[in-house]
């Protein structure tokens, strides 16, 4: 199958215009969850997609994803390796989001079954906010367990990659 840059479903960073989509959807998301309107700017994503997520997608340490519906960026998925990350070593992690206007069809439940499926062996880690009461009971559906809370509205979460 020939994959457009903005084929519908979720498809791998592979173009800078993903990455560029990818900006749109971190912004919208993050304004939502924590109110937070600084954005992350062209350049800045451009400089990330060049010297941060290509280098670090050539050694296996990072997979981007971006959601379209409608030929439209709805979500993001970030797989990364992280070293040290809340006092966890050597682990991935998972981030992602979908903006607010298509939250509740059901979407961050797919775009989050994939990235919890897409290793195919070890464990995967996230964070949430406790606040984000959604997202917690989604990620308990999937199969993810609370780990310890580092701070006051934070939760650590993990679960273990069943191969397929």
């Amino acid at each position: 199958m020939l994959i457009t840059p903005r084929t519908d479903g979720i498809i791998p960073v592979r173009y800078l215009i993903h990455a560029l989509d990818m900006r749109r959807v971190r912004n919208a998301v993050r304004q939502y969850m924590t109110g937070n309107r600084h954005e992350i700017y062209a350049h800045e994503q451009c400089d990330w997609y060049v010297n941060t997520y290509k280098p670090r997608q050539a050694m296996g340490e990072m997979f981007g994803f971006v959601y379209y519906k409608q030929r439209r960026p709805i979500g993001y998925g970030l797989i990364t390796w992280r070293e040290e990350y809340r006092g966890e070593r050597r682990k991935f992690w998972l981030s992602g989001g979908i903006v607010p206007e298509e939250q509740g069809h059901g979407y961050g439940r797919e775009l989050f079954e994939f990235l919890a499926g897409f290793l195919k062996s070890g464990e995967v880690w996230l964070d949430v906010f406790s606040s984000n009461e959604k997202a917690v009971k989604l990620y308990k559906a999937l199969g993810f367990e609370e780990r310890w809370r580092p701070g006051p509205d934070i939760i650590v979460m993990s679960r273990k990659v069943v191969a397929r």
